[in-house]
């Protein structure tokens, strides 16, 4: 299962459930394009900044209180 297939079922499971997607693509390719429409949050590339994934968790979980 790649990680399009797991947010599928994630979304199917869980229509509400906020998904933040880690991926090795670069720039705003077909991939991130993808995950976006299937409902992923956000999408970040790596290498992964620790306080950007930081400030996108805090900003999920004051939209959602």
């Amino acid at each position: 299962m790649d990680g399009l297939e797991a947010l599928r079922a994630i979304k199917q499971i869980n229509p509400a459930a906020h998904v933040i997607m880690i991926s090795s693509v670069g720039g705003v390719g077909e991939t991130v394009e993808h995950a976006l429409r299937l409902g992923a949050s956000h999408v970040l590339t790596k290498p992964i900044e620790a306080a950007k994934l930081h400030e996108i968790i805090k900003k999920i979980v004051a939209e959602d209180q």
